[in-house]
């Protein structure tokens, strides 16, 4: 008995990772005056070589050798490998190993149990089958079936060991099948752009693990007569697996109302050191701004959430602030939360987040013109970590709301640099995502003009395709920038989500 209550609490620290797969904050006990972001966890593979040769004879084949190569790889990129068994020692040099180790072949029926239950069980995001001959498609079948992951197929594209044959009968099983999700690599993993489909690839996956443990809040409701931003519970929950949480902003103000002015000083320390230019603690707006933010912080604890969309026009504008320096302190802190409760929007912010460190700013396209320029700009929240080299300025704006007497901004400019413009649309009865390409230049605010906002953060970005599909196309006001060129990985993601991909 106490053998096997030993045996199930060892399994249940292995299932521990289940709760990483949703990206937490660090409570605000253990915060310590440091910011605060998003725990994110590495991608994880389970690693398998599969052939039906595996004699005396073959198991000093070049092709075992290039399986080694192929996870190693992946581990030196920051990957989370859990292989079956050691194909060659921890200690055995590239690029000759030596005799591979037979058991960790993968070429007979208890053998493919033995190894999918062990991935189902380290809850891997995918799993690498790497073929080093020809394999016997059929015994592989059942164990992918039960573990549910998607398969990255990989072979080299050499003459050694047949190798390619294997690959492609296992490939025509699948296709056969129909519902298994896998991406399919033809070539050594000596090559850098193989090794760069597989990360690609994994790093999707992964995204498709964390949705399918997150939550989204919904705060208030849709805003500002966006009718094509409706969010549909039960369709989240079949796509994407994600739980829908409605919640009421007041909640937040109801929060914020209880924090003292002493409560928000370590917060306005903090941010002082993000910009180059801050009101006086002593002013009102801005005292509200932060408590705000302390609250929807202890909120997005209170009721576990991964990311959430926040209704603040008109409910909070009217009778508490316009919560704008809140939400670009979530947002640089790595948060993914999304203004005025655009629940698609929040999700792309959330799976770039996933996949990128690097700044995201949710933007209205103002305008388009013909030389591809696209300008941006945003009524007050922006990552301070955006900003070019004239920082960023908390500054005050124009009345926003019936009762807050004044808004306050995160004034600043988009830096430059490498970049891509997203936006996941509904499009009669498919998910549409539209990738933009190219990159955010230097901004010049003649060239916006944003109402009753003068103060505006702004990004100008040159897109490298044409910017006529775009005009055609574009069907919202909201895009999202990220500064990092991450299409390949969304490419994956609409794969494996059933997604329609546009790359404009």
């Amino acid at each position: 008995m106490k053998e096997k209550s030993e045996k199930k609490s060892n399994l249940l620290k292995k299932g521990s990772r289940a709760t990483s797969f949703s990206p937490r904050f660090v409570p605000l006990s253990e915060a310590k005056g440091m910011v605060i972001k998003m725990k994110k966890r590495k991608p994880i593979v389970g690693f398998m070589v599969c052939s039906c040769h595996n004699d005396e004879a073959d198991q000093s084949l070049s092709t075992n050798r290039f399986a080694e190569i192929a996870a190693r790889s992946l581990e030196a990129r920051d990957i989370e490998v859990i292989r079956y068994k050691k194909l060659y020692p921890k200690d055995a040099k590239a690029p000759l190993f030596g005799k591979a180790n037979s058991e960790a072949v993968v070429d007979h029926p208890r053998k493919v149990a033995e190894v999918f239950k062990k991935f189902y069980h380290e809850e891997v995001d995918c799993i690498v089958m790497y073929v080093t001959s020809f394999a016997w498609a059929q015994i592989y079948l059942q164990g992918i079936r039960y573990c549910n992951r998607p398969i990255l197929l990989w072979c080299g594209d050499g003459k050694e060991g047949v190798q390619g044959i294997g690959m492609f009968a296992i490939k025509g099983a699948f296709d056969a099948v129909g519902t298994i999700q896998y991406e399919a690599i033809y070539g050594t993993p000596e090559e850098e752009c193989n090794v760069e489909t597989a990360l690609s690839f994994i790093k999707a996956c992964m995204v498709k693990s964390i949705l399918g443990f997150s939550i989204f809040g919904m705060w208030g409701g849709n805003t500002l007569g966006m009718v094509a931003e409706g969010l549909d519970e039960i369709e989240w929950i079949r796509k994407f697996g994600i739980i829908v949480r409605y919640l009421e902003s007041q909640t937040i103000i109801n929060e914020a109302l209880k924090i003292s002015d002493e409560e928000i000083k370590e917060v306005y320390d903090r941010i002082s050191l993000m910009v180059k230019e801050i009101l006086p603690f002593e002013n009102e707006l801005l005292k509200k701004d932060l408590k705000f933010y302390l609250a929807h912080k202890r909120m997005i604890e209170e009721y576990h959430l991964d990311f959430d969309g926040l209704k603040c026009v008109p409910e909070v504008t009217n009778t508490y602030c316009a919560p704008c320096i809140s939400q670009s302190l979530l947002l640089t802190e790595g948060f993914a939360t999304g203004c005025t409760c655009v629940p698609k929007g929040a999700l792309v912010i959330y799976i770039m987040r996933l996949l990128s460190d690097a700044p995201i700013f949710a933007g209205d396209i103002e305008r388009v013109e013909k030389n591809g320029k696209v300008h941006l700009a945003m009524t007050g929240a922006a990552p301070f970590n955006m900003a070019d080299e004239t920082g960023a300025k908390i500054v005050q704006g124009p009345d926003f709301g019936r009762e807050t007497k004044g808004m306050l901004n995160s004034f600043l400019s988009g830096k430059e640099g490498k970049a891509v413009l997203v936006r996941l649309n509904r499009v009669r009865d498919d998910y549409v995502l539209r990738i933009i390409e190219g990159q955010v230049i230097k901004s010049d605010r003649n060239d916006v003009d944003y109402g009753m906002c003068t103060t505006p953060p702004i990004a100008t970005f040159k897109m490298s395709g044409d910017p006529n599909i775009l005009r055609d196309r574009i069907n919202s006001q909201y895009i999202y920038l990220c500064y990092e060129d991450i299409k390949k990985e969304l490419i994956d993601i609409c794969k494996l989500f059933d997604l329609k991909a546009e790359l404009i």
